[in-house]
């Protein structure tokens, strides 16, 4: 690269070989003319624009939460203790002590809730009772954070400065704006929020060409999340759609003298460059341009890494995409990642193995000799470059596993990359004098090629089937220029014998109406027909039938079919008719893989065919399709929808009677609970994505939509007032097999606040039937199975034991710590003698001995069990009442329980155990029966059992003898507000 023009910060306005690069000049407009001045090296110019001011080693902004955040025991004078997660009530409680947040405007501070709606409080009255939250607070600024953001060491510690706390309330938010240096020394604000249940509330950042999205509202409940950014990126903060979000803004001030302040470098003159080498090769104006060019990045990443795509980028890869993909977009250049192998064969520097045969591969060692590995390269006789594993920067597959895209070593940057690099792999083989040398080098790359000629680049890579499976993605219809390409070159390439694809071709080119297009697939897919048209239609019957059957759309179907009889010859229309007719009776008859798509189709039928006609051919090959949910969902919707028109068809026709319509209400009503009752069985039947890697699937994703599917159910039952299928879900959610603690992690945690926001949203009130059996059940289960019961005898308090030095603190946090009931510290001599004098006195809380093996010597610290169970049962304590929070407030869970909430405080209290009662259980009837006149009517709550599962494992969750449980001498149960749900009887689905 070139020496930088003084004062340009790295940035040269010139390409590596000297030659000027038009729009770099300092008086050059953008807008000038589109001329570029021809040849030079594509490579070189590149490489020096990607290595001009893109190596800043941070980001602009940071997000993540934390896991391991303590609980900052936050307490506000004038209103003292707040609670974690933030109830409602406290929420409140907050907004009546604060202040309306007021913004800067020019050189006034104003306050205009248009701008920005929120709510603050001044940081002299907010106070942290937890000792850890100062260290959690120091160790996210000056480690995470600071790292994060690409800032130098520091010769001093920089300061991090509460600035306020701001509550945001439903329809809070602040339009785009940057934050002002409201300290001397600013450079970054860092926005801590603590665990509060919101909805909405994204954060617009921007900087320069590079913008991006962050939403911590679905972990919001029980998470606390780390956000910072430079004062200077913009940022705006969207309304919040429900809920309350509780956050700490911080001010991070840099301290050390002599440096300068960080900021974020200047590439706009750099992008400008950038912007100009590509705009130039997209022209084809350097010489010997090849079609794609690969550049080296500077960390290696896994396979599992790229299918993150940009998201797994770190320091200047991260930069350097962040900057480019904005380019790329519009210039029309597609940016890939993916792992470059390159490999060697070549005479090895000296004769090795001495008639053995011999590998070595990272490190290991696997022959009879002894010296092989020392084995170098002499002469290269060949070497070869491909790429695998490529993806978009969302970390879509652009290729499958098996298929690579080659690369020419002229396509390379930088030149010549691997020269004295140590290969990843190598092999070599040969006897005595004559030993030849594999080897092989790894890296991570950017790929860079033009959107034009992607789609020839990428079929050469991955043939018939890479271009099938992007068609397969493609919902365009018209198609798109780039699906009519990768049409065209299927159709150009594969075999007359090759029937299936010669299938899929012309289902494309049914889909897209093109005929020119199905009479070449027929052709030169061996059927017999010498001509293709309109007036040639109905002497290739034979051969629509042929393709019809191949056509698994049902739309698609009849359109064809329908699209005949307007052609037909007026001699030749009623066998036609007749035809058409029998074609679509086989249509409906072969519908087996039924699609969203094909809704509209069915609706037409039931209007011009009747109801009951879907009701005998279209529902019994639901039922039987174990794949329908989503297609189930969308088609009582539509059915719903249109049930005026549709109904309306059967009292407008001649001959109808009064029977005849009641005949097609029934159909219309049988036809809809049976598709939802399909539904309901299905909402378990998740099907993980396929994967090239399945050993990284992440199992969460599937139990997240289970938990979309339920409430997708439940949200289309409210809809059509149809509860039924509602009940005999929530039957189905409560026999669920496993855990009762992974159950309520994965399904019904999850579960209860998004049902809770839907019924909100429809105002349905949650304490009616079903959905009061529903929470009622769950809360007991969690009460007796998650929370169980609270240790007995616990006398000793958990106290601090140390003196407050650094290694007394890590020690304390152990002990502080439920996750784990014994720890090894290693410290020299003088240490560990002062950590032992302070664990000597607090015998009551652990025990310790010395560990010498290792160096330095250890300290292996025990919690007594009696300690262990305590931390267990507050912890369960905690998150049992963030559970009952997810349902709602004191008054809300108060109202849902009845007479129960008494039991349920006990229960928190640890005073009683909360079981499920069986009162008269004996006497109850399934879910939606009535019961027998004269039976006693129990509630829920004591009529069902706990969902099936087996007994949490959690420590202390059998209830001892000598704890009372909470509900056992109960003779009168709750007021019923609905029908029972009954779990003691058989399944009767």
């Amino acid at each position: 690269m070139v020496d930088p023009e003084p004062g340009l910060s790295g940035f040269s306005s010139q390409s590596a070989n000297g030659e000027e690069i038009e729009g770099c000049g300092a008086d050059d407009n953008e807008d000038r003319s589109s001329e570029v001045s021809a040849g030079g090296d594509l490579l070189e110019d590149l490489e020096s624009a990607l290595g001009s001011d893109f190596d800043f080693k941070g980001n602009y902004y940071y997000n993540s939460t934390a896991p391991g955040a303590p609980n900052p025991c936050l307490n506000i004078e004038g209103l003292g203790p707040v609670g974690l997660p933030l109830s409602p009530r406290d929420a409140r409680s907050i907004i009546e002590c604060s202040a309306q947040a007021p913004f800067g405007h020019r050189d006034r501070t104003i306050i205009d809730k248009e701008v920005r709606d929120t709510w603050e409080v001044e940081p002299a009255r907010v106070k942290f009772d937890n000792p850890a939250w100062a260290d959690f607070v120091r160790t996210t600024a000056f480690n995470t954070v600071w790292h994060a953001l690409g800032v130098a060491p520091f010769s001093h510690p920089p300061r991090c400065e509460l600035y306020k706390l701001l509550l945001y309330e439903t329809g809070s938010h602040f339009l785009s704006h940057q934050d002002t240096e409201k300290a001397d020394g600013m450079f970054a604000t860092i926005i801590i929020v603590l665990p509060s249940l919101f909805t909405g509330g994204e954060i617009h950042l921007s900087h320069g060409s590079s913008s991006t999205v962050l939403n911590i509202a679905p972990t919001s409940l029980l998470s606390t999340s780390i956000l910072a950014w430079y004062t200077d990126v913009k940022h705006e903060v969207k309304p919040i759609t429900s809920g309350y979000r509780l956050a700490l803004s911080y001010n991070l001030i840099h301290t050390s003298p002599g440096v300068p302040l960080p900021v974020l470098p200047d590439t706009s003159r750099a992008l400008l460059y950038l912007r100009n080498v590509l705009r130039k090769w997209r022209k084809g104006a350097y010489d010997d341009e090849p079609e794609k060019v690969a550049y080296l990045l500077d960390h290696q990443y896994s396979v599992a890494n790229l299918q993150l795509g940009e998201k797994a980028l770190k320091g200047k890869d991260l930069h350097q995409i962040t900057n480019l993909k904005s380019l790329a977009d519009e210039l029309r250049f597609m940016v890939c990642l993916g792992t470059l192998s390159c490999h060697m064969t070549g005479d090895a520097d000296e004769a090795t193995g001495y008639g053995y045969q011999g590998s070595w591969k990272r490190g290991r060692y696997h022959d009879y000799g002894d010296d092989d590995d020392d084995a170098t390269m002499g002469e290269v006789h060949e070497t070869t470059f491909t790429i695998s594993n490529l993806v978009d920067l969302d970390g879509n597959s652009i290729l499958n596993s098996s298929q690579t895209l080659s690369l020419d070593e002229e396509s390379l940057i930088p030149r010549d990359p691997f020269e004295d690099s140590e290969p990843d792999d190598k092999e070599y083989e040969g006897y005595m004098g004559n030993v030849r040398l594999f080897s092989w080098y790894r890296r991570t790359v950017l790929v860079l090629l033009s959107e034009d000629k992607a789609p020839g680049i990428l079929f050469t890579a991955g043939g018939v089937t890479y271009a099938l499976q992007r068609l397969n993605q493609s919902n365009s219809s018209p198609p798109t220029t780039d699906d009519i390409k990768m049409a065209n070159l299927v159709i150009d390439r594969f075999s007359p014998t090759d029937k299936t694809t010669a299938t899929a071709m012309a289902h494309y080119a049914l889909r897209w109406k093109d005929i020119d297009m199905w009479k070449t697939v027929i052709k030169k897919g061996g059927y017999l027909i010498s001509t293709f048209g309109v007036d040639n239609t109905i002497n290739a019957m034979k051969v629509f039938e042929d393709l019809l059957s191949k056509t698994t759309s049902l739309s698609e179907r009849l359109d064809f079919i329908h699209a005949i009889p307007p052609q037909a010859p007026p001699e030749e229309i009623d066998a036609v008719r007749v035809w058409v007719q029998d074609r679509a009776n086989l249509a409906f008859a072969s519908f087996g893989g039924p699609a969203v798509e094909d809704i509209p189709a069915l609706l037409a039928v039931a209007r011009v065919r009747g109801v009951p006609f879907l009701k005998k051919e279209i529902l019994p090959q639901l039922v039987k399709n174990p794949s329908v949910f989503h297609f189930c969902i969308s088609f009582v919707k539509s059915l719903q929808e249109h049930k005026k028109s549709i109904l309306e068809r059967s009292q407008s026709t001649p001959g109808e009677t009064g029977e005849d319509v009641t005949k097609d209400i029934e159909a219309f009503d049988h036809l809809l609970e049976q598709c939802l009752q399909t539904a309901v069985l299905q909402w378990e039947a998740v099907v993980a994505q396929p994967s090239a890697y399945p050993y990284h699937r992440n199992p969460s994703q599937s139990q997240q939509s289970k938990v979309s599917r339920v409430i997708d159910l439940i949200e289309v039952c409210l809809l059509t007032s149809r509860m039924a299928p509602c009940k005999n879900l929530f039957l189905l959610l409560l026999k669920v097999q496993g855990d009762t603690s992974q159950k309520f992690q994965t399904l019904y945690s999850p579960l209860v606040p998004r049902m809770r926001e839907l019924l909100s949203a429809k105002n349905v009130d949650m304490c009616s039937p079903p959905f009061a059996d529903l929470l009622q059940l769950l809360v007991g289960t969690y009460l007796r199975d998650v929370l169980g019961a609270s240790p007995r005898n616990i006398r000793t308090k958990v106290r601090k034991i140390g003196c407050g030095c650094g290694d007394c603190n890590i020690v304390d946090n152990f002990l502080s710590s439920s996750t784990s009931a014994q720890q090894l510290f290693r410290y020299a001599q003088i240490r560990r003698t002062h950590v032992e004098r302070q664990l000597s006195s607090a015998s009551d809380l652990v025990s310790f001995q010395t560990i010498r093996s290792g160096s330095p010597y250890g300290i292996q610290v025990t919690k007594r069990p009696e300690i262990v169970a305590a931390l267990q049962w507050d912890t369960r304590v905690a998150h049992a009442h963030a559970f009952l929070r997810s349902i709602g407030g004191d008054d809300a869970l108060s109202k849902l329980m009845g007479n129960r909430y008494g039991d349920v405080m006990k229960a928190l209290q640890g005073s009683q155990q909360f079981i499920l009662t069986v009162g008269d259980a004996a006497t109850s009837v399934v879910a939606g029966s009535r019961p027998v006149a004269g039976a006693s009517q129990a509630p829920p709550l004591l009529t069902a059992n706990a969902p099936s599962s087996s007994r949490s494992t959690v420590p202390g969750t059998s209830a001892p003898p000598s704890i009372p449980v909470a509900g056992k001498k109960r003779k009168k149960g709750l007021p019923i507000s609905g029908p029972i749900i009954d779990l003691t009887g058989d399944d009767s689905s």
